[in-house]
């Protein structure tokens, strides 16, 4: 085995650079099959954030609060959970007759390639021609400011009785920290060593994370920790909370959120949902953190932690009662929920009550029963998740194949409905082909001129999957009798597919009956 580092703080530890540099090498292409981010990219947690950040900027402006709200999401990632907020805030703002309190939307990330995803994503031009979304490329860990890549300007130099509203999913759980233990009333540190095979090592680095040897050595911590009073003031609680166990210190991560604090002269609100701890019992009598590696890697996110540091900044937390999976959480910073009843009444509905963590169990549950589900089912699940495409392509196949079968009222509701899919469809590297499955349903129903309008649209983002695309447009218009265009059609699909019995034989008959 060689060593790649010996008793490093965790926080200083390579594992770090190399998180960077794997995001920053891939760009959106990290979302294809490596990173998971279903979980918090859903119309349904977009809808409980919508609701939220509404019923917060109603607080404000009940305390006289009227200017710009900014709008600041952290590791936007491929933008898909942007997109969907966008929609919703949009259509919230239209039906509360809001076109006198703009907000911007700010996506931010720390590689140039996510930003470079965004402007180049026709699914967000029409916010950014509206002036509701700007972009900014932020260091969560370093920066202390964040510029406005469209307009230019610097959020929030000058002062603004706005509030900054900020969003953190799935960004805590990747961000530095360290690993401290508790043991017999005594607070250590855990410094890390990281060795592995030689075979392993490319230019000093390695090259498969999971064939990494990571140990760690225990050094007793006395007085102080870190330079800022309040860090040490949380960290060092834990003596009195914790009787043995090891735990994960957000350092990163509280750092960013004090620059963002400054950033909004004291007063914001955070909105988190992350797989994390959110009470002392959670973390108490824990083993060594386990890294959860997937292209990149990640952390449960202790969440206690940011709990107290925003109560000594004389803050406010709403953490939802613990259950299994996600976990979504608000704090904010020169408030108390208390003082802020719609924002609080908000949380209690979309956090605590059915939270985007339920959302997301019934969710796994529907996606192992598709085949066993009713039209009624079906109708429900697509109603709930708000219209998800990603639902929708676990139901299709099942959809699909009832409406060949039957006639219903409950068939004619999720035709009138299903117009909303293909408008929450975003492209990010490796998603499903939804707007093709769309056609084939209105295929199934003999609607050959709904199904062309969307194989066509299929192929502004499929190419490379063309030769079923094709084929199933010469079948719509073969049996629309357009015989010529079948043939040109089937052609084209057999340019792409050579050997596709399937087009060579329509492409017989076409020619046949021309």
């Amino acid at each position: 085995m060689i060593n790649i580092e010996k008793n490093q703080r965790f926080s200083r530890s390579h594992i770090w650079h190399a998180q960077r540099s794997f995001y920053d090498k891939k760009g959106a292409d990290a979302w294809a099959k490596e990173v998971p981010f279903y979980i918090t990219s859903n119309p349904f947690i977009a809808n409980a954030y919508a609701k939220i950040i509404i019923s917060f900027i109603k607080d404000c402006r009940s305390q006289g609060i009227c200017d710009t709200f900014y709008l600041v999401e952290l590791g936007a990632g491929p933008g898909l959970f942007s997109f969907y907020l966008l929609n919703q805030l949009t259509d919230m703002a239209k039906a509360l007759n809001w076109q006198d309190l703009p907000f911007c939307y700010v996506m931010t990330d720390f590689t140039e390639k996510n930003i470079e995803f965004w402007q180049s994503n026709p699914e967000l031009k029409k916010f950014l021609d509206a002036g509701s979304l700007d972009f900014a490329k932020i260091d969560i860990e370093n920066d202390s400011s964040v510029k406005l890549i469209h307009n230019g300007k610097t959020l929030l130099t000058d002062h603004s009785d706005s509030p900054l509203i900020v969003i953190a999913n799935y960004l805590f759980d990747s961000i530095v920290g360290d690993i401290f233990q508790i043991k017999n009333g005594k607070l250590y540190e855990s410094l890390v060593s990281l060795s592995t095979t030689a075979k392993n090592l490319k230019d000093g680095a390695p090259k498969n994370w999971k064939q990494v040897k990571i140990s760690h050595a225990e050094k007793l911590v006395k007085n102080t920790y870190y330079s800022e009073p309040h860090f040490d003031s949380v960290l060092f609680e834990y003596k009195n909370l914790l009787k043995n166990s090891y735990f994960n210190f957000p350092s990163g991560s509280l750092r960013g959120i004090a620059h963002l604090n400054k950033i909004a002269h004291g007063k914001m609100l955070l909105l988190s949902s992350d797989k994390g701890f959110v009470s002392p019992k959670e973390l108490d009598d824990m083993k060594f953190p386990e890294l959860d590696f997937h292209g990149s890697f990640s952390l449960m996110v202790n969440y206690d932690a940011i709990c107290a540091y925003f109560e000594a900044l004389n803050g406010d937390a709403f953490l939802q009662t613990p259950r299994g999976g996600l976990t979504t959480n608000a704090f904010v910073s020169g408030f108390k929920f208390d003082d802020l009843p719609l924002t609080n009444m908000a949380l209690n509905d979309c956090v605590d009550s059915f939270s985007p963590t339920d959302y997301f169990n019934l969710f796994e549950y529907i996606e192992k029963n598709s085949e066993k589900m009713d039209l009624e089912a079906i109708a429900g699940a697509l109603s709930m998740s708000r219209w998800d495409p990603y639902v929708f392509m676990r139901l299709s196949s099942q959809l699909t194949n009832l409406v060949e079968k039957q006639t219903d009222e409950m068939i004619d509701y999720i035709f009138e409905k299903i117009e909303r899919v293909a408008e929450n469809f975003y492209f990010v590297p490796g998603c499903d082909d939804v707007l093709f499955a769309i056609g084939v349903l209105f295929y199934a129903i003999d609607d050959y001129t709904t199904a062309l309008y969307y194989y066509h649209q299929s192929l502004n983002y499929f190419p490379e999957e063309s030769a079923e695309t094709y084929y199933n447009i010469g079948l719509c218009h073969f049996y629309e009798k357009r015989y010529k265009h079948a043939i040109n059609y089937f052609e084209k699909s057999l340019e792409k597919d050579p050997k596709s019995k399937d087009a060579k034989n329509m492409l017989k008959s076409a020619k046949r009956k021309k």
